[in-house]
């Protein structure tokens, strides 16, 4: 292999640099037995990291697997939106931080969450049917809904949006 005129830039044990004619068209000048060492070097990172993202797979799919034994409730939340009109939409979500951007509606909106799906989501329609805006999951915000979103947030806490799930707390003990 011909030099390119460079010599290499390494720096040896003494401090000194190595001094060996550079490969050719190299970022930066360096011989042929430090370019290996250092290919060397980066293919074991890659497979230190690509043995990480393969550790980290395996959790992630026992993770999926977990939940579809529990079942989907298990990581669905209804949640209580004040929209910009004034409304309060109760639904539910397996992943809200998703579902508030669909809605274009910042983090704030979300008044409660609570543990549960779509069978809970239909209980609290049925509960608040008199409150009802139209067809859809709008409903006023009389005081019966405002003491049950106090309520939901007293025992789950405020919710925190972490990413796309939701944190839920039952502070009941």
């Amino acid at each position: 292999m011909e030099s390119d005129g460079y010599t290499c830039t390494a720096l040896m044990g003494d401090q000194s640099f190595c001094g060996r004619p550079s490969v050719p068209l190299t970022p930066f000048p360096i011989c042929r037995r430090h370019l290996i060492q250092a290919h060397q070097f980066v293919q074991g990172l890659m497979q230190e990291s690509w043995a990480r993202l393969d550790e980290g797979a395996e959790e992630r799919v026992e993770e999926a697997r977990r939940a579809r034994r529990i079942g989907l409730d298990a990581q669905s939340v209804v949640y209580y939106l004040l929209e910009a009109d004034g409304m309060v939409k109760i639904g539910y979500t397996n992943n809200l931080k998703d579902r508030l951007i669909a809605l274009r509606l910042p983090f704030d909106s979300v008044l409660a969450v609570e543990p549960g799906g779509r069978p809970l989501e239909r209980e609290r329609h049925a509960q608040f049917k008199h409150l009802r805006q139209g067809r859809w999951e709008k409903f006023r915000p009389a005081p019966d809904l405002q003491q049950h979103v106090a309520a939901v947030v007293e025992r789950h806490g405020p919710p925190v949006l972490t990413t796309g799930r939701v944190e839920i707390v039952d502070v009941e003990t």
